[in-house]
């Protein structure tokens, strides 16, 4: 599985978020994996944090597992084959302080061309509701749950959590560019009440070129 900019503006926008912001935050489940991108950065992120990664591709598990070796996080880190409603089902305590996640969102499309892409992208082994339900099972009182969907089902998946008393303390538009409908969106979801933090990001500008905005957001992760 590739490093995908969702990924990548997920991470990036947590980091620049929790910054500024008070938390407490031990212990951390990256929900579907892939390569593991989203809980390597977390690590980084958090340094006194321990992640789960879970996936219920077998060759991702192994991926991330290979990745993770390679990072002075290792020993921070784990990587497990599972779905994440066996995992909710399964785990017997409710720790978890953050939940990332880039989940599977399209409902009506044809499927990916691979097995790997159509499970990775597709909510045929999760769905929005599936993934809402799990997610209350093992949060912990002050969790932070962070997500990035594309904006139509991210409105979706807001009103499940907000009947679930979860509802949005940060939320950021993604514009491809400027003058373009926003193509995704963060939330990060908590029970605590905060006044919303809202902001917009152009990935790039007029000129096809990479925004300063979208650079500096992401240079912790990127060379």
């Amino acid at each position: 599985m590739k490093v995908g900019t969702d990924s990548i503006l997920l991470a990036s926008c947590l980091n620049d978020y929790f910054q500024t912001t008070p938390h407490n935050i031990n212990n951390i489940l990256d929900v579907g994996t892939g390569c593991g991108i989203l809980a390597l950065c977390s690590a980084q992120i958090f340094p006194n944090a321990q992640i789960i990664a879970i996936d219920i591709d077998q060759a991702s598990v192994e991926e991330s597992v290979g990745n993770f070796a390679q990072t002075p996080w290792h020993d921070r880190l784990k990587a497990q084959r599972i779905s994440f409603e066996d995992f909710a089902t399964n785990y017997s305590k409710k720790d978890i302080d953050l939940i990332v996640s880039n989940p599977p969102y399209f409902t009506n499309s044809l499927p990916a061309s691979t097995d790997r892409k159509t499970f990775a992208r597709h909510n045929i082994s999760l769905t929005l509701e599936d993934f809402v339900l799990s997610a209350m099972k093992i949060a912990s009182k002050n969790a932070k749950l962070a997500i990035i969907l594309p904006c139509n089902e991210m409105n979706s998946i807001e009103k499940m959590f907000n009947s679930q008393n979860y509802f949005a303390e940060y939320k950021t538009l993604i514009f491809a560019k400027p003058n373009t409908e926003a193509k995704r969106k963060i939330i990060v979801f908590s029970q605590e009440s905060k006044t919303l933090t809202e902001q917009q990001i152009f990935i790039r500008t007029f000129d096809n070129q990479y925004s300063e905005e979208y650079q500096r957001l992401t240079s912790p992760f990127l060379l």
